[in-house]
Parts: C-alpha cells; sequence; structure tokens
C-alpha cells in the first residue's frame, strides 16, 4: 500500500471512530434531557389530577389546593410555560385568600413564584406589583427585626433599584426615590426598636442600601439638563443693540434694534438649584455610609457578617469620591460651595 493509500485509510477510520462516539454522547444527553421532560409531564398531570380531585370535594378551597396549584406552577416554570404557571398560581392565590385570609403568609411564597414567571415574560409591572404585595403582607404579619419582613423590604427595594437604573417601569415615578423612603422608614423603626446584634446587622444593610439609593438619585440627576430646573421666567431677554450709522450730510447716529439674548441670570439660578440638588443626596448619601459603618462596629456581629458588609461600603465610598473629584474640578465646579 502506497503512502496516499495508507493515509485515506487512516483518515477513513479516524472519521468512522469519531461518528461512532459523538453520536453516543449526544445521545445520552438527549435521554436524560427526554427523561427529565418526561418526568416533569408526568409531574403535571399529577398535579392536574390531584386538582381535579380536591376541586370536587364539598369544601374544596384549602391549604391542599393552594399546594397542588402552587406545585403545577412550578412546574410548568420548569417547562417554561410561563402564562399557564401565572394562571396556576393565581389560582393558588385565591385558595389561600379564601381560606385564610387576604394578608395570610403562606402567599409570599407563591407570589415570589410568580415574580420569576413575569421575569421570564418581562411583566415589569406586574412583577412591581408582587414585591410590593410580598412586602405589604411582610409589614403586616412580621415583626420590625424578623428576618422574613427584612428580607421582603430588601427584596422590593433592590428591584426598584433595578428598575430606575434600567427604566423599567413606565411613569414619571422615582423608583430610587421609593427604595430610600422605604428604607428610611424601616431604619426608623429598628431604632427604635432596639440594638440587638442582628438588627444591627440589619441596620448596616439598609443603612448602605440607602446609600445606594441616594447615589442612583445623584446619577439620575446629573444627566438631567439644565433645562430641567429652569424657572418660570423666560429663559432669554431683550437687549437694546446700537451702532453707529454716518448719515449722508457726514453726521454720525445711532440707530438701535431690540434683539433676544440668553437670560444668563436665569442659566446661573438653574445652575445653582441642580447643584444644591445633587449636593442634598450626596450628603444623604455620605452619611448612609457613615451610619451603616457604626452600626458594624456593635461588638455583637461576628467578624465574618462584619467582612460580607465591608466591600459594599468601600464600593460606595469610592463612587461618591470619584464624583466629588469628578464635579468639582474648574471646567465643571457644579459641587464648590
Amino acid at each position: 500500500m502506497n503512502p496516499c493509500t495508507r493515509l485515506l485509510s487512516a483518515l477513513l477510520v479516524s472519521l468512522a471512530v469519531t461518528a461512532a462516539v459523538c453520536p453516543v454522547v449526544g445521545a445520552a444527553e438527549v435521554d436524560a434531557a427526554e427523561t427529565a421532560t418526561a418526568d416533569t409531564l408526568t409531574n403535571k398531570a399529577t398535579y392536574e389530577q390531584r386538582i381535579s380531585e380536591l376541586e370536587n370535594r364539598s369544601a374544596p378551597y384549602d391549604s391542599q389546593l393552594s399546594e397542588a396549584y402552587l406545585s403545577l406552577g412550578a412546574t410548568l416554570q420548569t417547562l417554561e410555560q410561563h402564562e399557564q404557571a401565572l394562571e396556576a398560581l393565581g389560582k393558588a392565590m385565591q385558595a389561600l385568600r379564601i381560606s385564610n385570609g387576604l394578608y395570610d403568609t403562606q402567599q409570599i411564597p407563591v407570589l415570589q413564584q410568580q415574580v420569576a414567571s413575569h421575569a421570564a415574560l418581562q411583566q415589569w409591572e406586574d412583577l412591581d406589583a408582587a414585591y410590593h404585595l410580598v412586602n405589604y403582607i411582610a409589614q403586616k404579619q412580621f415583626k420590625v427585626g424578623d428576618s422574613r419582613r427584612f428580607d421582603a423590604l430588601v427584596q422590593l427595594g433592590r428591584w426598584k433599584m433595578k428598575a430606575a437604573a434600567e427604566r423599567l417601569l413606565t411613569g414619571n415615578t422615582d423608583e430610587a426615590a421609593v427604595a430610600a423612603e422605604l428604607y428610611r422608614k424601616e431604619i426608623s423603626r429598628l431604632a427604635a426598636a432596639g440594638a440587638s446584634a442582628d438588627s444591627k446587622l440589619q441596620l448596616a444593610t439598609l443603612y448602605f442600601d440607602l446609600a445606594a439609593a441616594e447615589f442612583q438619585q445623584v446619577q439620575t440627576i446629573n444627566q438631567l439638563p439644565l433645562a430641567a430646573w429652569e424657572s418660570s421666567s423666560r429663559s432669554t431677554t431683550t437687549q437694546m443693540q446700537c451702532v453707529p450709522v454716518r448719515l449722508p450730510d457726514g453726521r454720525v447716529s445711532q440707530v438701535c434694534t431690540a434683539v433676544e439674548v440668553p437670560n444668563v441670570s436665569d442659566y446661573l439660578i438653574s445652575s445653582q438649584r441642580k447643584g444644591q440638588e445633587l449636593g442634598m443626596h450626596l450628603e444623604a448619601m455620605r452619611t448612609a455610609v457613615m451610619d451603616g459603618y457604626y452600626a458594624l462596629q456593635d461588638t455583637g456581629i461576628a467578624g465574618e457578617q462584619r467582612n460580607q458588609l465591608l466591600p459594599e461600603m468601600q464600593r460606595l465610598t469610592s463612587e461618591y469620591n470619584e464624583f466629588i473629584t469628578d464635579n468639582t474640578t474648574a471646567a465643571n465646579p457644579r459641587l464648590q460651595p
């Protein structure tokens, strides 16, 4: 056999081996995926049958029915059938409200599942409403300092921050300002409730989240044009401009014309107003970071817990310092006194 023939034979053998091996790997993966899908579909059918049995009872609305609908909703989410999942989860909510009342805490897991499907479908307004309801129920049912109440607030606040940064919600509401107000109210309640190590840790987290909300407002304000701070006065004013003109008899006379020129005083006032608003939020940010730092000094807080929050404090401090540096130069003296 000549070299070319041997090379061709080796190549054919290599291709044959590759062809034999690759489908086996792919088939295993496909089989696993098909098995998982089949199991999920089996679960779906099981939950649907269970729901049918429960609804045919004389008193269908109870926790068993809501649990079945919740399980069905989660299964439909696995199948990426989010519209159907939301329908099932809505029925789970209905069963809970009929059996346990409007503020039953068992609604919270259902609402959190709804959040996942709303996010997958990019239904931001509905997602926002679900987060608000979770927080409202937690505020009604859990005491200040309870971790479940704290988690619900933080989830809502951080969603508001994301919505503000990415402009996900319609309307003119400043979502970062909404988050800041939520944080301030809970900080006030926590401070009044006592000074346990757990509450101090919650306080520090809320202070840092408040600082982030204030800085988000700084960034939003900084991007707005000065026109947003214009007063009701005119942005231009009338001035007389005169030029000398030589008459035919040799005499010189002044010819004057009324012209519109920028109202410099109005521009300066708008710039001052913008600077004052930026300064207010920056000072609120600085104060929140410092308050969070002091809260972390509580001796009851474990070092590991403290270390988890320190990077966030350092990030906020860096953002504050960079903004101050970038906006107090000679070319941009917006924040100078």
